[in-house]
């Protein structure tokens, strides 16, 4: 808070609210004007506990208008939680549908994929196997082997194409990946986000218990020297007592 608001409150951070303690002199004073039957002097020392109350009251009015201010200024610098709560935690959590969506149409790809080329490689593997056992030692094939090899030739050229096709369709199922990293980093930096305003508001509510502990302390403090004050809290129940407080 600056130097202006709080003086435009009326009320230092530091001052100390008047205890019961603190009236004890003037109530002795306002007592003995009223055993002595001092009429003037007994109203002019009632008028100045009376105006000491209200300047006590306009301080209290004070200090609560300046921390309903410092409420409402650190809810207004911490409402980026509505923000989250209203629209980025459920787009967050569109956004890691999106990615279990990906990554499951990505593997259903994929499986299929292999599925269909893994009995293409199987049969080319048999078909080679049989062949083979066609050739004599000189590695020459026999008569009724010859077609069947140039059959298979073909079809080798024919099945090669497609396993590289399919193979280069799981590489770009594969790109998923980028996609899905993009939207987990996305709300990574959403939840890193939330963390640094929840730690926020608890530096803003640290300060707060420290305001309030320097309060107290204030509230306690050593009267100047000098000025002689009667602080026993029993005396000055007993001092109000017998005024009828």
């Amino acid at each position: 808070m600056t130097d202006s608001s709080k003086a435009a409150s009326g009320h230092d951070d530091g001052a100390a609210q008047k205890a019961p303690a603190d009236y004890i002199e003037a109530l002795e004073a306002l007592l003995d004007a009223a055993r002595r039957d001092d009429a003037p002097r007994f109203t002019a020392l009632l008028d100045d506990l009376a105006a000491a109350r209200e300047q006590t009251l306009f301080q209290d009015v004070g200090r609560l208008t300046r921390q309903l201010h410092e409420a409402l200024t650190s809810f207004q610098v911490d409402s980026r939680v509505a923000d989250f709560a209203s629209d980025e935690f459920p787009d967050a959590r569109h956004r890691l549908d999106q990615v279990i969506t990906i990554t499951e149409q990505s593997a259903h790809k994929t499986m299929d994929l292999v599925e269909d080329m893994l009995p293409r490689a199987e049969a080319l593997i048999d078909r080679a196997t049989s062949l083979g056992g066609s050739f004599d030692n000189a590695g020459v094939a026999s008569g009724s082997a010859a077609p069947e090899l140039a059959t298979f030739v073909n079809d080798v050229g024919e099945q090669v194409s497609s396993i590289r096709s399919g193979l280069s369709e799981v590489i770009i199922s594969q790109n998923y990946q980028d996609l899905a990293g993009q939207e987990i980093r996305k709300v990574i930096r959403l939840v890193t986000e939330v963390e640094e305003t929840l730690i926020n508001m608890i530096r803003v509510a640290g300060k707060g218990d420290m305001l309030t502990e320097r309060r107290r302390a204030g509230a306690s403090a050593t009267l100047p020297e000098g000025e002689q004050r009667i602080t026993s809290q029993d005396e000055a129940d007993e001092l109000l007592s017998s005024l009828g407080f």
